[in-house]
């Protein structure tokens, strides 16, 4: 578009033909876009000329609306005044060119120097644009690595302003973009949570589905967002043969969720590379972090076991897990509740997942994890793999208890035994209390008195059974 000065005979036009022509332009982004073609048009030429020269231009045009906002302290002042009087020709001609240079010039010199109180001003700037662009936005957020907390706080507040304006694609980005730079500031997350931002972006969405799905995986794998059962339906809107490529390129966290690991493995289309996905996360992760993996995957093993390389990744699993180390939260502490779940998940699948030796394995773990809770007085948790033992099978915790030789710690029998209620099962409590009996029997000729309480208190959980 050529420029054209302000006697062009344009403006001459009658004023239905120039509305056509002014709402046809798909630059033109305002409510009363037929107010000033010619000055779009001059718009559009001083955005290319600027490129090359953008200093002389910049000075030139200010020059000349200075006249306009003669009287008035300060460069910003006279901004602000041609930002906010929408109606005035003379401001308006210049409105979209001086916001742009004036914005990314601030940009470029604050991406390395601290953000002060021009911050706001900034933001409001862009937010004036007439049209915004997927960059304009990048180059806002880049700010985010200086700004302050109530900068940032405000700069997201103005999205949903920005992403009307944007397709699909690019809003997805953004979307991307402003995750990553929530994760690097926790109290940003939690600003942006009570205020309700997320709500606010989400609502400017409208009928894009993609990005809509997009926040939704972002907010739940933060544990921002719970979803309900209907979020696998939300993932219909991504054609299947696309759906393990769009999650891995946009939203890779949600597939180290229990609903991301539930959601890939259903679909056959994506439960080859999702196995993958977990077997190399598991290979390259340290000891600590795999029982993590291990126990947000064994809680999905009858789906693993649905093709060969699920079963060889279970197998795998169980295989390193029986042979390795138990973890600490600190020396002589507590062992890892991590840990504990893992172990109890391997207790669930003694009957239907091990084999002769691997049941082995397991019972000798169990009972040297019990014997290790036991001295560090860590009761809750010999209580609770006890439990877990009992519920399982009564030749387990025969074993168990029998191997277990800090079991004879007279705390631990008594926190035991107090705690059989939280077996359902009747058979099961008997041979609960019958195990732990035999273990108490150590103490019949050493301590009298104990074993006698021991058995009182037994007698009266059986009364009541």
């Amino acid at each position: 578009m050529r420029s054209t000065p302000m006697t062009s005979q344009m403006l001459t036009l009658p004023f239905d033909a120039l509305s056509e022509i002014a709402l046809s332009l798909p630059a033109v982004g305002s409510t009363k876009p037929w107010r000033d073609v010619n000055s779009l048009a001059i718009t559009c030429v001083r955005l290319c000329e600027w490129k090359k020269t953008v200093d002389n231009d910049v000075e030139i045009e200010w020059n000349e609306v200075k006249k306009t906002v003669s009287g008035k302290y300060g460069w910003k002042d006279g901004l602000e005044i041609i930002i906010s009087n929408f109606e005035n020709s003379k401001t308006r001609l210049f409105r979209e060119p001086i916001l742009r240079k004036i914005a990314s010039k601030r940009l470029d010199s604050d991406l390395n120097n601290q953000i002060e109180d021009f911050d706001v001003f900034v933001t409001m700037l862009y937010s004036m644009l007439e049209k915004i662009s997927y960059e304009d936005i990048r180059q806002l957020l880049d700010v985010f690595n200086k700004a302050s907390l109530s900068t940032k706080t405000q700069i997201v507040t103005v999205l949903p302003l920005f992403l009307p304006a944007l397709d699909s694609k690019n809003r997805q980005q953004v979307l991307c973009q402003l995750f990553r730079l929530v994760d690097s500031d926790p109290m940003l997350r939690h600003s942006l949570t009570i205020i309700g931002a997320f709500n606010n972006v989400g609502n400017s969405l409208g009928d894009d589905h993609h990005s809509k799905i997009l926040l939704m995986l972002s907010l739940y794998s933060r544990e921002l967002l719970r979803i309900k059962h209907g979020y696998k339906f939300a993932l219909d809107f991504i054609q299947s043969d696309e759906l393990w490529s769009w999650v891995l390129d946009k939203v890779p966290e949600y597939l180290d969720t229990t609903h991301g690991m539930e959601a890939m493995l259903d679909d056959p289309a994506c439960r080859t590379q999702m196995i993958n996905y977990l077997y190399k996360s598991f290979l390259e992760c340290s000891d600590t972090r795999r029982h993590g993996i291990c126990e947000k995957m064994l809680e999905f093993h009858p789906e693993l076991r649905k093709c060969c390389d699920g079963v060889k990744l279970v197998n795998q699993l169980i295989h390193w897990f029986l042979r390795s180390p138990e973890f600490c939260i600190a020396e002589n502490g507590p062992l890892n509740s991590r840990f504990i779940s893992v172990l109890s998940k391997h207790i669930a699948m003694y009957k239907t997942s091990l084999g002769k030796r691997e049941k082995i394995l397991l019972t000798g773990k169990i009972s040297k994890t019990i014997s290790y809770a036991i001295r560090v007085k860590a009761y809750d948790q010999s209580t609770l793999l006890l439990i877990e033992t009992a519920k399982i099978d009564k030749k387990l915790i025969t074993n168990v208890c029998q191997y277990s030789l800090d079991l004879t710690n007279k705390n631990a029998l008594m926190d035991a035994l107090l705690n059989v209620n939280s077996l359902k099962d009747l058979d099961g409590r008997y041979h609960y209390v019958s195990a732990l009996c035999s273990a108490a029997r150590y103490h019949q000729d050493s301590d009298p008195k104990f074993f006698k309480a021991f058995l009182d208190v037994r007698d009266a959980i059986l009364m009541k059974m």
